[in-house]
């Protein structure tokens, strides 16, 4: 079978609920963000895909939250490749922060050797 006409019969008063309206969800600066390898030896790469061009930081902090690594990188739209030294840290779980105009995401990867 086929609808091919809707009919709507109004009775009474319409409903006054404010206005009505479609909002544009909000885009993030960080589109995707993932690490590798996990665990690392050496080194590990973040790959982050950034909706916004910008200047990124990347911070590794150790449990306790000590700074141990701080990276300064300009991003731009698309595929970004950074890449972490972690032959100086010792075996363990750290935190990588990437911030890029304002927003905040952060990955726990472990060095094991």
């Amino acid at each position: 079978w086929i609808i091919d006409d809707f009919c709507f019969n109004i009775t009474g008063e319409a409903p006054t609920t404010g206005p009505i309206s479609i909002n544009e969800l909000e885009e993030n600066a960080i589109s995707s963000i993932q690490l590798y390898p996990n665990p690392a030896v050496d080194y590990t790469d973040i790959q982050l895909i950034a909706a916004e061009n910008g200047d990124a930081k990347f911070t590794v902090t150790n449990l306790v939250g000590q700074t141990l690594q701080s990276i300064n990188e300009r991003i731009t739209v698309g595929k970004n490749n950074i890449r972490i030294n972690t032959s100086e840290l010792t075996n363990g779980v750290y935190i990588v922060s990437t911030e890029l105009n304002g927003e905040v995401s952060t990955i726990k990867f472990v060095v094991a050797r």
